[in-house]
């Protein structure tokens, strides 16, 4: 035996050649038997590899659409809140035209009202001075200053509630 020989089993140097070959024949089955379960083993772990790759995958692409349909629903939901305060704005728009508009028809009213207040308070002026006048039998002349169409009508003006007599307002019947 050499220095490089491995030392040979026990049973090995007496055994007959069919006992010898029995033995090769079990140390050949039980390397193939090794060899399966080798390759079984690192199949099992190329699969299991295959697999916890699959579910890192999975759940990476679970996350990336998770966070996908989050953002999606923030800007849905911005987007709502736009809707709402255009809405909003919409309507205050609104309400201020039609506020406006109430406003403005209320002038104009008011200025008919004050018109024709005026007319008749003139009128009243011209009644007044005619029979003052055939009453002293003296032509009283019209007033120097003429009448200007007030902006808030009698009617509406809560502190009084008729037209104003001689001794309330003198410049109304000089």
């Amino acid at each position: 035996m050499g220095p490089n020989d491995e030392p040979l089993p026990p049973g090995v140097e007496n055994a007959s050649f069919g006992k010898l070959h029995e033995m090769i024949a079990h140390g050949i089955a039980d390397a193939e038997t090794s060899a399966s379960k080798l390759e079984a083993e690192i199949r099992e772990d190329a699969d299991e590899v295959r697999r916890r790759a699959a579910e890192i995958r999975n759940r990476r692409e679970q996350e990336l659409e998770q966070k996908r349909q989050e953002r999606q629903k923030q800007r849905l939901e911005q987007r709502r809140a736009e809707e709402i305060k255009q809405k909003r704005l919409l309507e205050q728009m609104q309400q201020q035209e039609e506020e406006e508009k109430r406003l403005k028809e209320q002038q104009k009213r008011d200025e008919q009202q004050c018109k024709v207040e005026f007319r008749a308070i003139t009128k009243i002026q011209a009644r007044f001075r005619g029979h003052r006048s055939r009453k002293k039998n003296k032509h009283t002349q019209p007033p120097f200053i003429s009448g200007t169409v007030h902006n808030v009508p009698y009617k509406n003006s809560g502190a009084q509630k008729s037209p104003p007599s001689s001794a309330a307002d003198p410049l109304l019947l000089s």
